[in-house]
């Protein structure tokens, strides 16, 4: 009984040292705070709440940064804690020098169907143009959804041309930069996430932001709290339109079946349709439920 008990112990020890050693959402921040200073000196970095900060750089450009994705990735235990505070902390520098340039600061993300996509380039072909004259810069979300970029500033707004990546020279970098401009907007805007009324026959979160880039949150990883919203399994996200966003419970299945209902509705009726369709975040990707 003795010889099973020492076993049981030696057993259960590095189990027990693995979970003493993983660092709270505290500690994960101010690491990150610690190495983004010691590489980005020329930016102020501010603590406003765990994995949540704010940036100003020297061309007085602010931006927020939401750590959440990060601490998910480090707690997944596929990478060393190290690693995942220096590719963070490298995007950021990557996307400070980019902002160097006062046009890209205005650079936002816009989620498109497929359809759209097709639509664009049925009419360039009418036009007798090539697919790849289409004037439009896009990336592949998955097989219903793209992503567009907008300059979107107090005078203007226009889609970013594949012309305009190159030149300036973002085609490794926009999505990031458009991600982080995108949440710092959204706490500009007070963006927030509400639960539907009626939660006795599911519990539904609706996001808020500006009822014109509620859908482009697809983008902003960091932003997306799915640990404040108290579901049973994963978070599945509806976006039936530009301004209309849900997350239900995929552990609910009455959570599913009302979100279905009400994105399969908005996707009939509201002015800019995007997918009746659920998607599911895995690995940094939407996937459709």
């Amino acid at each position: 009984m003795r010889n099973i008990c020492l076993m049981l112990v030696v057993l259960l020890t590095p189990a027990i040292a693995a979970a003493q050693d993983v660092i709270s959402k505290t500690e994960f921040t101010a690491k990150f705070i610690e190495q983004a200073r010691a590489s980005v000196p020329s930016t102020e970095y501010t603590i406003v709440a765990d994995l949540q900060i704010t940036s100003d750089d020297k061309n007085g450009y602010q931006s927020h940064i939401h750590l959440g994705s990060s601490y998910d990735t480090y707690l997944a235990g596929d990478r060393d804690l190290e690693l995942v505070i220096l590719d963070r902390v490298a995007t950021e520098k990557t996307i400070r020098h980019a902002f160097e340039n006062k046009k890209v600061t205005t650079i936002l993300p816009v989620i498109k169907n497929v359809h759209y996509i097709n639509a664009v380039k049925e009419q360039m072909l009418k036009a007798g143009q090539s697919e790849s004259e289409v004037p439009l810069y896009f990336e592949k979300i998955n097989d219903d959804l793209y992503l567009l970029f907008v300059f979107d500033t107090e005078s203007s707004m226009r889609y970013v041309s594949p012309a305009d990546v190159k030149n300036l020279d973002l085609t490794e970098q926009i999505r990031d930069i458009a991600a982080q401009n995108i949440t710092s907007y959204f706490n500009r805007v007070d963006a927030k996430f509400e639960a539907l009324d009626n939660e006795e026959v599911g519990r539904v979160i609706r996001f808020k932001a500006d009822t014109n880039y509620e859908a482009s949150i697809l983008t902003a990883l960091e932003f997306i709290r799915t640990d404040e919203m108290n579901f049973i399994g994963e978070a599945v996200v509806f976006v039936p339109g530009r301004n209309m966003v849900l997350f239900a419970d995929s552990g609910d299945i009455k959570s599913l079946a009302k979100a279905a209902h009400i994105a399969q509705k908005g996707f009939k009726e509201l002015g800019y349709p995007i997918s009746p369709f659920g998607y599911i975040l895995r690995e940094g990707k939407w996937y459709r439920l």
